[in-house]
């Protein structure tokens, strides 16, 4: 929970390619959330082409209305499209200069991909005048925070990995800090729809509560942000939501479904592996993208043919024969023959029909059957999600690791 006034944001994404239709945006979805936990009201995400006029207009216009946060994505770069830095100096109605300091960083940070372009070190080196760095820990180009009144503007790199670690090392924390966002917690939950939520959440909450309710679904998961005037009356809010969700919630303190479930088997002591079939190792990625992940993780097996299901997984051919390769016996197979097999504590599986096509009247497209083996013997869950091949196959995954979280807790 955080606390005080509200504040205001607005976001400004800038490439051409975007617009183009080139690549598909991915800040404004990630900066949403984000800020909104931090408390803040997001008013407006603006896609502007890399033409410094655009993006001087679209700086200048968010600064002329109420934000007190500006978020500029991209066009920090070396190269001569990366003309944010300039428009923004531009909007304050200054000019950039060279930072000796930003300098001597950006060289160093560059020799350690091998690429010390004394120009584009220079170019990355022009800062606007009573900026502030963010040094970039991923990447090379720095970003900024420039002040201007009770608004403060921050130009974060385009590259997702590098803007992610900027906004969540320094942006997130400074607004929580100066900012003074209100009262705000988020409930993240798993293997339930949105619509299921909100009318928990609301029965929970009852009618006349001083608070308000947001929903942020994605595949598997659906968090739920609660805003309220006083810290008392958010932490009741909290209270109640949380005894009607129950096991559901995963997470109050932002915490990745695979980190909590990473957390769980650190403290137990136990191993994992993984047996995949539609979700094609997305399973195993989430888990190993945790840093630390191989105390827990002993491997997978991705098992898309019957063939190998067979020969890999010791799945019996008359059972895929007889049941299709998509049933809760060939997924209890799974997960027994990988648990013998791989040698862990524990199995997951996951077989089912991702689409668009491969469907039928019985197993229709998005149908998902996970097993999951462990020292209690096996268990069996059965999905039909709904949206396209990536939203049935990452809801796939975190719902098989949220099944496994339910038999951690309880285990």
């Amino acid at each position: 929970m955080s606390g005080s006034r509200r504040a205001r944001a607005e976001i400004i994404v800038v490439g051409t390619e975007l617009l183009q239709g080139y690549r598909a945006d991915r800040h404004v979805p990630f900066l949403t959330v984000e800020l909104r936990r931090a408390g803040l009201d997001v008013r407006r995400a603006t896609v502007v082409p890399d033409q410094r006029q655009c993006v001087a207009a679209s700086v200048a216009l968010a600064l002329d209305s109420d934000a007190t946060v500006v978020i500029v994505c991209g066009g920090v770069g070396p190269t001569p499209d990366d003309v944010t830095k300039d428009a923004v100096a531009d909007a304050l109605g200054t000019t950039l200069k060279m930072d000796d300091n930003a300098r001597e960083e950006i060289r160093r940070r560059a020799s350690v991909f091998g690429d010390v372009s004394p120009d584009a070190v220079d170019r990355q080196a022009m800062v606007v005048p009573g900026a502030r760095l963010l040094t970039n820990h991923v990447g090379v180009a720095p970003g900024l925070a420039v002040s201007r009144g009770s608004a403060t503007v921050y130009l974060l790199p385009g590259p997702p990995a590098e803007l992610r670690d900027m906004f969540l090392r320094y942006v997130g924390p400074e607004i929580r800090r100066t900012a003074s966002p209100g009262w705000v917690a988020m409930i993240r939950t798993a293997s339930l729809r949105e619509v299921t939520v909100a009318e928990m959440v609301s029965d929970a909450l009852g009618l006349g509560q001083r608070v308000t309710a947001a929903y942020l679904p994605a595949p598997g998961i659906v968090d739920v942000l609660l805003s309220a005037n006083s810290k008392r009356t958010l932490a009741s809010a909290v209270a109640k939501v949380r005894k009607r969700l129950g096991c559901r919630i995963y997470s109050e303190n932002g915490g990745e479904l695979e980190e909590v479930v990473g957390a769980l088997l650190t403290a137990r002591g136990n191993s994992l592996v993984t047996a995949e079939s539609c979700t094609g190792g997305l399973v195993a990625q989430l888990l190993t993208s945790i840093p630390g992940s191989s105390r827990y993780v002993l491997g997978g097996v991705v098992a898309y043919s019957n063939g190998l299901k067979e020969r890999l997984l010791g799945v019996p051919g008359d059972m895929l024969r007889r049941h299709g390769a998509v049933s809760a016996e060939v997924a209890s197979a799974m997960a027994e023959g990988a648990r013998e097999r791989l040698g862990g504590d524990w199995a997951i599986s996951v077989t089912g029909i991702a689409g668009p096509d491969g469907g039928t009247e019985d197993k229709p497209v998005g149908l998902v059957l996970h097993g999951l083996a462990g020292p209690g013997g096996v268990d069996v869950a059965r999905h039909v999600l709904g949206g396209d091949r990536a939203a049935v196959r990452m809801a796939s995954a975190r719902l098989a690791l949220d099944f496994l979280r339910g038999r951690l807790m309880v285990s």
